[in-house]
């Protein structure tokens, strides 16, 4: 843990006095995006990084102004030596000022290496899982993450460099779910001077200069490179950029949502009504789907979603797609299902349902059973169908036709339960002996 204060930094944004209105921006800042309302809970994660004790001096100061009561979490990742000194120091930050204080411990090494996962991503899944354990255990509905506008040049630089769809290049939102960040448009050098200008210390991360970590490669050389040579305002530039990119991205998902409402339905795709869609607007359908059914969206890239639409477009007939996390899809008859490796898509229940029949016809006693080989039907008309082809006929999933329960006299079909299809079983004004069937309930 190494102490810091920052009075040399006094002045640097137009005086004393400008320094002074950052929690007057901060205020407007949480206002313009809708992030409190009065009466909110609000858990703020603090590592005492300048980031984040930025944040919350700045949220203790106007936590009256906004009606919420402040709590105050802190996350040891046990990654590093003095780790227990940040915890310390944490809670003597939140004592001064009269706030509860919550500590959680997680294993981010043993997580890793348990999942397989870079120490990175082990971190931010423990992290945000903490976050919300404390959140639940004091009532918290909000919870202030202290990202700042580097931290969103950042992602939106790694997202791009990945190959990233929009999603990916809007960056870090300003509010998702319960999470807000209230400085995410304030720089670095904007929170180290307004902490000089408090007198207020806050602790550095060594672990933050470590060239072992992508995002600080990112941070300490390219962000630095870019700005002396290409674009000395990179950094607000990109916040810009973000705003637009995250207007475009939230009209589309609009339309998305709008989409998969229309042409998504029982776990399949109506492949005719995604791809009549505009391309934008089918790719964020089906990247909405598959998150749907997935633990995490890093593995899931434009290029799944591209073999996925065109395996959609595909006339050829039936067939199976392999996709990330265990995920399959099978398309059938301008159907594409979704589903988990050893489930079987396409079943849904037969509804309930009655019909009457003419017993006089009858030549045995009637069964339920499924489909067997040889089975058939005679309609009204008198035409005889295999129920295999008839199954074929209505494009039924191959899922759904072990399922479907048959009516038979032998190895002809009397009645199908939930199909609008009449066999020459069925009654008619001038039948002597017509008595009604019923599925599921009814006895024969």
């Amino acid at each position: 843990m190494i102490p810091n204060r920052s009075d040399d930094r006094r002045g640097t944004f137009a005086g004393d006095r400008g320094i002074s209105s950052v929690p007057f921006r901060v205020t407007e800042y949480i206002r313009k995006h809708d992030m409190l309302r009065p009466g909110d809970r609000v858990m703020a994660a603090v590592s005492g990084g300048a980031d984040s004790v930025c944040m919350l001096k700045i949220l203790d100061l106007i936590k009256e102004d906004l009606e919420i009561s402040l709590f105050v979490l802190h996350v040891n990742h046990h990654l590093r030596e003095d780790a227990e000194k940040d915890a310390v120091f944490v809670r003597e930050l939140a004592r001064r000022l009269g706030l509860d204080f919550i500590l959680k411990d997680v294993d981010m090494p043993g997580e890793a290496r348990r999942l397989g996962l870079s120490e990175e991503e082990a971190g931010r899944n423990l992290r945000y899982q903490a976050l919300r354990e404390g959140a639940r255990e004091k009532g918290c509905g909000k919870i202030a993450i202290a990202h700042n506008a580097g931290d969103l040049a950042e992602t939106m630089i790694m997202n791009l460099l990945r190959g990233s769809g929009l999603k990916g290049l809007t960056g870090i939102r300003p509010v998702r779910d319960e999470m807000i960040r209230p400085i995410l448009f304030l720089e670095r050098e904007e929170i180290e001077a307004y902490l000089g200008y408090t007198g207020t210390e806050w602790v550095t991360d060594k672990t933050n200069e470590s060239p072992v970590f992508t995002r600080n490669r990112i941070r300490n050389t390219a962000i630095p490179w870019a700005e002396e040579n290409v674009s000395p305002r990179l950094i607000p530039r990109l916040a810009t950029t973000s705003e637009i990119l995250t207007d475009i991205q939230a009209h589309l998902e609009k339309e998305a949502s709008a989409l998969i409402r229309s042409g998504f339905s029982k776990g399949y795709i109506d492949s005719e009504v995604f791809l009549s869609a505009d391309k934008a607007v089918t790719r964020e359908a089906l990247l909405r789907i598959l998150e749907g059914k997935t633990p995490h969206r890093k593995d899931i890239t434009s290029r799944h979603i591209e073999i996925l639409m065109n395996f959609m477009a595909d006339k050829r007939g039936s067939a199976d797609l392999d996709l990330p996390y265990g995920l399959r899809a099978r398309r059938e008859y301008g159907k594409v299902f979704i589903f988990r490796e050893g489930e079987e898509p396409g079943y849904s229940p037969v509804p309930t349902c009655k019909t009457l029949l003419d017993c006089d016809k009858m030549t045995s006693r009637p069964v339920w059973r499924t489909r067997a080989p040889g089975d058939h039907i005679v309609k009204k008309n008198g035409r005889k169908t295999s129920i295999k082809k008839l199954f074929i006929d209505l494009k039924i999933p191959k899922a759904q036709r072990d399922h479907i329960p048959l009516l038979c006299c032998g190895s002809e079909v009397i009645w199908i339960p939930g199909l609008d299809l009449k066999s020459r079983f069925a009654a008619d004004p001038g039948s002597v002996d017509a008595q009604e069937y019923s599925w599921p309930q009814g006895d024969i």
